[in-house]
């Protein structure tokens, strides 16, 4: 039923991929005097900040290595932006095997290419060397420095953390709106500190750019899906003549909780989508002989695919394709001069259009079609499809 169109969508998306992976991709270098050279850079999605990476100008040219002696600054746009610093980092390690016995960090001070995370008055930069995360901090009143964060063994071989990073971020990060527990409370990871920097940003009144970076065990979103719903609806019997019958068009509500995982290849553009809710629909219809009413409540479970389309630093589109499990409760059709269908359904599939916004705003037009109300019942049929509005906001 539903399986012919839902294969030939993902049939579609995934050849949209396939054709979509070129090697190099848009990007852009600045040189050591700040000249801006555009042009495609091999994006080959660096799980550890790279220190150098390969430039062409035109898809004809020979690709010539670029390194931090000669580049101040470069980017993939949409995907990501990095800038040369020197700065005093901490090498020292987390595996537990390899704890050092001391608290202090042991600084020594290199040249290195820094992920942009948050850009503005007050930054956010990030460096990954394999098991090795390190975040920095920078504002217009400060030097960039190291955000501290150390485990060691104690003198009884107990593991312990140095957690002075929540000192400093209480120093830089004086704000109405930021309180003490707040601070003490931030892990020392990517999601906290990004929504910590853009909260002090707001506070302050400064403007910033967020980077819609993805890296690490950074692949996991969840959003609040509140939308609007509308559904259109006939049932008939193959049997019994002046039974079948238009229920009235109207819009109901539906609420969901998305969960979604970013597969950590093709440049992130791939996730899986599962995304519990609740759906209802409350109607009357009528036909020349007869009336009736709906009542039809379902927990949703759709779980499917999506692709993502980057265009620039903070805008992304996206489609979905979703196979959706139904469970009808205290659900059903009455009829005036027949007696009460019970309502069961059957999996369906859905298809999803939308628009992202800094990785955090959402809207999603979704179409969900091959949903048959009245499966226990053999002469029964129905034909039902909803339209959707849906709006997204990703907490976490």
């Amino acid at each position: 039923m539903f399986k012919k169109p839902l294969l030939i969508f993902l049939l579609f998306i995934l050849s949209t991929s396939i054709y979509s992976q070129i090697t190099y991709e848009k990007g852009y270098y600045l040189n050591n005097e700040g000249q801006r050279t555009e042009g495609l850079i091999k994006n080959i999605d660096w799980q550890s900040n790279p220190s150098d990476f390969l430039f062409i100008e035109t898809e004809t040219d020979q690709p010539v290595k670029m390194t931090m002696d000669s580049v101040a600054e470069f980017g993939v746009i949409g995907l990501s932006r990095y800038i040369r610093k020197t700065v005093k980092i901490d090498r020292s390690s987390e595996l537990n095997d390899e704890l050092s016995l001391e608290r202090a960090p042991v600084f020594n001070e290199e040249q290195l290419f820094l992920r942009v995370l948050i850009e503005g008055k007050h930054s956010l930069y990030e460096y990954l060397d394999g098991n090795l995360r390190r975040f920095f901090i920078e504002s217009d009143k400060s030097a960039i420095e190291q955000l501290i964060f150390k485990s060691y063994l104690t003198e009884k071989r107990v593991v312990a953390s140095n957690n002075d990073f929540r000192k400093q971020l209480w120093l830089h990060l004086r704000c109405d709106a930021i309180t003490m527990p707040e601070i003490k409370n931030t892990d020392y990871e990517r999601r906290a500190l990004i929504r910590l920097f853009e909260k002090f940003n707001e506070c302050d009144n400064a403007g910033y750019v967020r980077y819609n970076n993805k890296s690490g065990y950074d692949f996991f979103n969840l959003t609040l899906r509140p939308g609007l719903n509308i559904t259109t609806l006939s049932i008939g019997n193959s049997n019994i003549l002046n039974k079948e019958m238009k229920f009235e068009t109207r819009p109901g509500f539906q609420f969901g909780i998305e969960t979604e995982f970013i597969l950590p290849f093709n440049k992130n553009k791939w996730a899986i989508i599962a995304e519990p809710g609740f759906l209802y629909y409350e109607g009357e219809g009528s036909s020349q002989s007869a009336n009736a009413e709906l009542n039809y409540h379902s927990f949703e479970l759709p779980v499917g695919l999506r692709h993502y389309f980057f265009f620039g630093e903070n805008s992304s589109v996206f489609i979905n394709g979703s196979a959706v499990f139904n469970y009808a409760f205290n659900s059903e059709i009455n009829y005036n001069s027949y007696q009460g269908l019970e309502i069961n359904t059957n999996l369906s599939a859905a298809f999803g259009l939308g628009y992202k916004f800094k990785n955090r705003f959402s809207m999603e037009f979704r179409a969900g079609i091959m949903r048959n109300l009245l499966v226990n019942y053999y002469f029964w049929y129905t034909d039902y499809n909803s339209y959707s509005f849906i709006f997204g906001y990703t907490f976490l």
